[in-house]
């Protein structure tokens, strides 16, 4: 039986042919952030559910399948609350935003809420005295909005991040990356996801 929904895609995937994880997904792959997602009160399935350290898919006749916990490459199979469409997960291999591990020691991105509507609130610390850079990037590693770039000492620090881009427009529904920085190197990043406005 097919179920052809809404979310499913009737496009070229844009796989990588080479390399040692083909069929992984391209940047601007139309499967980037549109697999099942996890639950929300209300929803109706399919959507994916944590039961302690387990995932598990509920499909449409709400029968329960458990996941695995890693992609084939051996990247965790849930990335920022959604899967992505094919066999590897595309924010967890391939982009420059999110690819890089941390510099900086003690350094931690949080952004709440997430998903959020019109505000989201973007917390970080830093030990480390100097240029602090905040930004937004959608996920082919593109500039969005600048949020900060100023000096700074160790402590924590919040900004608001209220949707829109450089130019003040409202950024279209989806997923982008809260990237940090501090003296030049990666501090932490984040995904957060801007749901429509009702």
């Amino acid at each position: 039986t097919i179920n052809w929904l809404s979310g499913n895609i009737d496009a070229d995937p844009l796989w990588e042919e080479t390399g040692d994880h083909p069929y992984a997904l391209k940047a601007g792959s139309p499967c980037i952030n549109t697999g099942t997602p996890m639950y929300e009160p209300g929803m109706q399935p399919p959507y994916i559910i944590q039961q302690d350290t387990v995932y598990k898919l509920i499909t449409l006749d709400f029968d329960t399948i458990p996941l695995p916990s890693t992609d084939l490459a051996g990247n965790p199979r849930i990335a920022y609350g959604r899967i992505d469409m094919g066999a590897y997960e595309f924010a967890d291999t391939t982009t420059q935003i999110t690819n890089h591990k941390s510099q900086i020691t003690n350094n931690q991105v949080t952004v709440f809420p997430n998903p959020f509507t019109s505000n989201a609130f973007i917390s970080f610390q830093t030990n480390t005295k100097g240029k602090v850079r905040a930004a937004i990037y959608n996920l082919n590693g593109q500039l969005v909005k600048k949020l900060t770039e100023t000096e700074a000492v160790p402590g924590s620090y919040s900004i608001n991040w209220d949707g829109t881009d450089n130019f003040g427009f409202e950024v279209n529904p989806g997923a982008y990356i809260v990237s940090v920085e501090v003296n030049g190197l990666k501090a932490g990043s984040v995904k957060v996801v801007k749901k429509k406005r009702k």
